[in-house]
This record gives structure tokens, sequence and C-alpha cells, in this order.
């Protein structure tokens, strides 16, 4: 015998030993010569008894003669003949004389009637069948090539592979090292050995620096296959209830996430409503400028992000509905105030808010923007006025009485003068404490200014008058000594300096810009002006007698009046241009006047335009959502409704031509409508009516070509639509994946492209509502039920009502699972009560 036959036979010799003895131990039998084991037929027919499940008549049990010993070999070899076994070359004078080489075929043989045979997968052989199996358990393990059953074996990985598959507690397959053949065939021989309970058929030495014998193998490997296959049933067991729970799962989490994006919104609506509704503004234009601010800011900034959260919690509530109405659960039913209808009243109060808030900010403007102007006029005026002040009481102090009674007589019209211009004066400081008290009136926000201001205004103007009075005291005491002054001049003087002041005054009043928010505002400053003229007849008739008094003086040939430095052309030039400046000023006033009025008709048309826009889309969205009849009228409605908005497609261009003159004159802000939330209203009746039209099509060719009813074509239409995110009438695989967890399939990537590309007809890499349709039909036909999920739950516990954790971890289920379960299934005596949390996941 060569040394190869040795090897192979020593190998053999072992491992069918070790086998034998795995049965005959049954029986309390062993043998350590598999030469001379059958010799007598007893162990043969003890072997053939345990693995064959037969039970042998009568024959020789204690057998003392050669003749003995064949008729009982005999009697095995016949019945192995008997199971379609054909046995050739051997006979019973081999096995008795212990021909060795003969006796291993024999025990081969029986090994694959008895052993093997029984492993069948997609009609392949025993053989066949054995590598397939092992083929697909260690696929996705690294450093595994399972090609034979020989050199494939010898690195110890692959027995490795096969028991974390099944027992990955077991093993750390990711350290294990394919170098080290001998520990990692030792770890799986002791592993199988001690905790799966098959016998060690083989040794490391048998696989490493030899080529492993085929048969030895097979054998040893047909061992993992009878162990591991019968906790096939229960792992199917197991992946169904996985199933329901990672469903169950799914759908509380759902029903979590719509309630914390809803309470989110609900909260931001309620807290957003309360602060629009909040008028309580800071009474300064620079403040309200910013409320102002603010609010177009949350109009195009926040609102809109809120307006995605509406729908997105919108899209959670559909997706959830659909989810439990696919899988025959109950409809969630939200939380008293926080369902859709309650969602969508907040956002029509928030939306009311946004209104009356508008309106506020826009009359605080107006109102803080005219005290603001007023309260400019009120600086300017008093300011002239106090320096008017200031100047004349540093004049009257430090003037002298005279030493003549030319001179006297002077001083004394000059005061008169004074009094005079005081007296006219006297109106600009009611003019200036009339506009104070108006500025006050209106709550001011300064007020402690304007009071300071004019509380000064007034004390200076007592003081003055005070003096005024000491001063034409001492001057009347002193017109004892003098004669009168030329009354003449002196009447020139103060009716010449009477004519300046009034001239003066209206020249500043005609100089203050116009520049206005609104058709009110200058009709008002208009007004007011106008009031100021009122006295201007009277001043004419005044400049005739100055001019009379002229005369009178040439005619006595009065050359120089030292009563006043004014001539009569002094004052007429200036009366000329204060004329002049009342009409630029009068022209000013009615140019502004045709300015604001015209901006009030562009901001008015813009809004009608903006009004007819929104009720067309409305109305056409209406339409569109009452349609009645065959799915051939719906779509030919829907194709006129679709003609009628693009027909109509000249309103947006209206507003948006609107719009830009708004711009141009800067008046957007004068408006409540924006003209991006106007376009985002045609573009998406325009994409409602698209998308109404497509499912509409799909629902038509299904109608037509499937037994599928009209009410499940409409759920399909719901949920197809749903996940079709980019709205091109088909599926991508990321939104056929978005499907999948929506009705509580967890696969992989690669079971979901399977999935996908089994119902990809037409292999265009995208799902059409048709196949769609023909995916949740099928799906539809292998839904779980109540009574399918109570059967699995029996086959884990073992025909027992109750389920313990170690059963559902025999049945392959998650940790994850295992502990979601213990955690909401009912406890009871022995373990946990699967039947109560089934009712519960299905109720």
């Amino acid at each position: 015998m060569s040394l190869m036959d040795q090897s192979w036979v020593k190998v053999q010799q072992k491992a069918f030993t070790r086998w034998v003895n795995a049965h005959l131990g049954k029986r309390g039998l062993q043998t350590d010569d598999l030469q001379t084991a059958f010799k007598t037929g007893i162990n043969l027919i003890q072997l053939l008894e345990v693995i064959g499940e037969h039970t042998f008549g009568r024959y020789n049990k204690k057998p003392r003669m050669e003749i003995q010993m064949r008729e009982n070999i005999e009697i095995a070899l016949k019945f192995i003949e008997s199971r379609d076994v054909k046995l050739t070359a051997i006979g019973a004078g081999d096995i008795y004389g212990g021909n060795l080489k003969l006796i291993l075929g024999m025990v081969w043989t029986v090994i694959l009637r008895f052993a093997i045979a029984e492993i069948s997968v997609e009609e392949l052989t025993a053989k066949e069948a054995l590598l397939l199996w092992c083929q697909r358990k260690t696929a996705d393990y690294d450093n595994v090539d399972i090609k034979e059953f020989t050199w494939s074996w010898q690195d110890g990985l692959g027995f490795c592979a096969l028991i974390h598959k099944h027992r990955p507690d077991l093993i750390d397959y990711e350290t294990l090292d394919p170098k080290n053949k001998e520990d990692n065939l030792n770890l799986a021989f002791d592993l199988a050995e001690k905790e799966l309970g098959i016998p060690k058929f083989l040794d490391a030495e048998d696989m490493i620096d030899v080529k492993p014998d085929e048969r030895a193998v097979m054998t040893y490997l047909a061992e993992y296959f009878k162990v591991f296959s019968k906790g096939q049933k229960a792992e199917t067991a197991g992946r169904r209830i996985s199933k329901l729970v990672g469903l169950t799962k799914k759908n509380e989490e759902l029903k979590e996430q719509y309630i914390l994006s809803a309470e989110a919104l609900i909260k931001w609506m309620k807290e957003k409503t309360s602060e629009l509704n909040d008028h309580d503004f800071d009474n300064t234009l620079d403040g309200i400028k910013n409320k102002l601010i603010e609010f177009r800011s949350y109009k195009s900034e926040e609102k809109p992000g809120k307006l995605r959260e509406k729908n997105d919690v919108e899209s959670k509530y559909t997706s959830l509905q659909t989810q439990l109405r696919v899988n025959n659960r109950p409809l969630f039913v939200p939380a008293e105030g926080q369902s859709l209808e309650d969602i969508d009243n907040l956002w029509l109060g928030l939306e009311e808010a946004e209104r009356t808030r508008n309106k506020a900010i826009r009359e605080e403007l107006a109102r803080q923007e005219k005290l603001d102007k007023l309260y400019r006029k009120l600086n300017f005026k008093s300011n002239s006025l106090l320096q008017w002040m200031q100047n004349k009481t540093s004049e009257i102090e430090n003037a002298p009485l005279g030493e003549t009674l030319p001179e006297v007589n002077m001083k004394i019209n000059d005061h008169t003068s004074f009094e005079s211009e005081m007296n006219d004066k006297s109106t600009t400081l009611d003019q200036v404490n009339k506009l104070g008290n108006d500025i006050l009136n209106d709550n001011y926000f300064n007020a402690g200014e304007v009071e300071s201001k004019l509380n000064e205004l007034n004390q200076n103007w007592e003081n003055l008058g005070n003096l005024s009075n000491n001063k034409k005291q001492a001057l009347e005491e002193e017109k004892i000594r003098q004669q009168k002054m030329e009354e003449l001049r002196i009447e020139f003087a103060q009716l010449a300096n009477s004519l300046m002041i009034y001239i003066n005054d209206i020249q500043a009043t005609s100089q203050e810009p116009v520049k206005t928010a609104s058709v009110n505002e200058i009709i008002e400053l208009d007004e007011e002006y106008q009031e100021s003229l009122a006295d201007l007849s009277n001043k004419e008739n005044d400049l005739n007698t100055l001019s009379g008094l002229a005369d009178e003086m040439n005619n006595m040939n009065i050359t120089e009046n030292t009563y006043s430095k004014l001539s009569l052309d002094d004052v007429n030039n200036a009366w000329n241009e204060m004329k002049n400046a009342i009409n630029e000023q009068n022209n000013a006033i009615q140019a502004e006047k045709e300015l604001q009025e015209g901006n009030e008709n562009l901001v008015k048309e813009f809004e009608e335009a903006a009004n007819d826009l929104l009720s067309f889309c409305d109305n056409i969205k209406k339409s569109s959502t009452n349609l009645q009849g065959e799915i051939n009228e719906q779509i030919s409605e829907i194709d006129n409704l679709t003609n009628e908005l693009n027909n109509n497609k000249n309103k947006l261009e209206s507003c948006e031509s609107h719009n830009e003159t708004l711009i141009e004159k800067d008046l957007v802000l004068q408006t409540d409508f924006t003209i991006l939330e106007l376009q985002i209203a045609y573009n998406e009746t325009a994409s409602y009516l698209s998308k109404t039209r497509g499912t509409l099509e799909s629902s038509l060719l299904l109608k037509e070509g499937s037994k599928v009813t009209e009410e499940e074509i409409k759920e399909y239409q719901n949920m197809f639509q749903l996940f079709d995110k980019d709205k091109k009438g088909a599926l991508f695989p990321y939104e056929f994946s978005g499907v999948l967890n929506a009705l509580g399939d967890d696969l992989d990537e690669e079971e979901m492209k399977k999935v996908f590309d089994k119902y990809d007809s037409d292999k265009s890499g995208t799902l059409e509502f048709n196949e769609f349709v023909d995916f949740m039909v099928k799906r539809n036909e292998d839904s779980d039920t109540i009574e399918q999920s109570l059967e699995s739950w029996n086959v884990i516990a073992q025909g027992n009502n109750f389920v313990t954790v170690a059963q559902m971890g025999q049945a392959g289920m998650s940790k994850d699972d295992i502990t979601y379960l213990t955690e909401n299934m009912p406890e009871i005596e022995g373990g946990y009560d699967y039947k109560a949390w089934v009712e519960t996941a299905y109720n």
C-alpha cells in the first residue's frame, strides 16, 4: 500500500469509526477498530437499526460460529440493498475477513444513503446539495471560497464561518487569521463538539499539509447540516415575528414622529400668533421700522420654513395612515388638538394675526413719521424763536436810553418796534406751544425733551417781557425831556419791520421740504400751509400803506429814517421773493399730492390683480378636487382646467408687472402681498393639475388591465404620489426603499434591489405606476395575519402558551427585538404571554 493510500485510509478509518461510534453509542456500544467492528454482524445490524429507523427480525444475537456471523452480515447487507443502495465487490466474507478498504467503502455507502442523501437543494445530488448549502452559508465571509470538499476546508475558516453564520455568539470571526490553520480547525472542531453536539470526526492533523479526504469532510459537514437545519423552522418563525415586531415598532415610531412634529409646530404657531397679536410697540420711529423689517423677514424666511414643516407633518400623517391601512391596522387618531384640522385652524389664526399686525405696524409707522416731522418742525421754530429772544435780550440790556430827543425817540420807537415784533412773535410762540402740545398729546417717545424745550422757551419769553416792560418804563420817563420823534418815520419803520417779520416767517415756512408718505398726509400739509397764508391779503394792504407812507416821506423831503434800515424797495423785493417762494411751495405740494395719489393707485391695482389671481387658482383647485364621472372624463376635465390655467397666465404676469412698478417706486412695503407667494400659488396649482392627471392616467391603465378594485387603485395612487418625491411619475430605488420602510419591510440594500428588479419589468431603472401596483398586489397576497403570527409564536414556544428569552434567541431574533418584546409582552408563569401581545399588535 502506497503512502497516499495509507493516508486516506487512515483518515477515513478514523472519521468513519467516530461516525459509527456516534450512532452505536445510542445503543451503549463502541468500537476501536473498524476493521473488526462488523465481524459478527451485530454492530452492523445495530448501526442500521439506529440510522435506518428499522427493527430487524430474527438474527444471531450471540453468534459463536463463522457461519452465524456471516448470516448476520448477509442480513445487514440485504437491508442496505433494500434501501436502493447498490453494493459492489463486497460480500459477507470481505467484512468477516476484515478487508479494510471494502469495509470503508461500505460505510461510505451507508453514510451517503442514510446521512447525506436526505440533504436536498434544488433537485441536485446529495453531494451537490451539501456543497451548495455550504457555499450559500459562507458566501458573505472574507477568505472563504468553497469549491469542493478538500482544499477549500484546509485553513478551518469554512468550518468557523458555518458556526458563526448560525451561532455568531460562539465565534468572533473578524479576529481569525487564515494563516493560523491549526488554531482555526481546533477552534471549530472543539466548539462544534462542546456547543453544538457534533462529534469530532476529524482532527486538525487530518486537514493540514495534506489533501483533506473528501469523504471524511463530507461525513463531518453532514452533521453540521443536520444540527443547523433543525433550527430552520424556528428561524422562519422568528423572522416572521421579527417582521411583526419591526412593523409594530415602525408604526409606533411614525406615531411618535407625527406627535413630536405636530406638537412642535402647534407650539410654534401658538407662540408666533401670540407674538403677532402683541401690538405694544416701543413708541419710536426706529423701533417701528425694525418691527417692520422683522415682520418682512418672518414672512420671507421664517414662515416658509414652517410651511414646509406643516407639509411634512401632513406627509407623516398620510404615511402613517397608509401603512396602518395597508397592514390591516386600526387608523391612528391624534390626541385632542393635534389633528390636521386643528393644525389648519391654528394656521388660519396665524395668518389672521399676520394681517392685523401688518396693519398695526403700518399705522404706527405713519404715526411715528408724522411725529418725527412735527418734532423737527418744533425744533426748527423753537430754536429760531429762542435765538431771537436771546438776541433781543442782549440788545435791550445793552442799549442806552439816548442823550438827545432824537436818540430817545429813536430808542422809544425801537422799543415800540420790538414790542410789535414781540407781539408778532407771540403768534409764533403760540404756534410752537400748540405744536409741542400736539406732539405730547400723541404720546411722543421723547416727551421729556419736548416739555423741557417748551419750558425753556416760555421762561425766556416771560423774562424778555419783564425786561421789555422795565425798558419801556425807563424810556417813557426819559421821553418827558424829549420831543416827540417824527411820527412818520416811526410809523414807516414799524410797518416795514412788521412786514419783513411776516415775509421772513412765510419764506421760512415755504422753504420747508415737501416729503410725505400718503395722500392724507400731503392734504394735511397743504391745509396747514394754506392756513399760514390766511393773513396774506391783509399784509398786502399793509404793503400798500407802507408805499403811501413812503410817498408822504418823499413829499416832506425825508431822505433818512433813523428808526429803520429798511427802504420801500427792500420790502417790495422781499415781498416779491416771498410770492415766488409761495408759488414754488404750492407747486411742490401739488406735485407731491399727484405723486401720492398715483402711488396709492399703483398699490390698489397690484392688490386687485393679486386677489384676482389667488381667487382664480383657488377655483381651479376646487374644480380639480371635485371631479365626477369616469376616469376618461376626469382626465378631460383636468386637461380643460390646465388649458384654462395656461390661458390665464397673464394674471400672474400682470401681478409681476405691477410688482416691478412697486419695486421701482419703493412701494412694496405698502401691500399685504408678495410676488413670491403669488408665483408659488400659480406654480403649485399647475403642479397639482399635472400630478392629478398622471395619477388618473395610471389608474385608467390599471383599471383596464388589472383585477385590482378601483378602491385599491385609489389607495395605491395615494401611496405612489406620496413617495414620488420628484414628481416624475415613477419611483427610483431610493424612493421605493421609502415605500418598503413605510410598509414595515426591513430589507438591506441588496434585498431591496432584488425586489425592485423583480417588478421593474421594462428594466428602465424605475417603477412606473402599473409596476408599483403589481408589487402591492403581490405583497398584499403575502401580508401577515393574526393567525399566521400566532402559528409562528407556537413554533418558537414549542407548543407552549408562553415563550422564553432563550427560545426567542434560538429562533434567530435580534437582541433589540427581544428587548422590545420583553418590555412590551406581559409576563406569565413560565415566560411571556405572546398571545396577549399578538392581540395588542393587531388591534
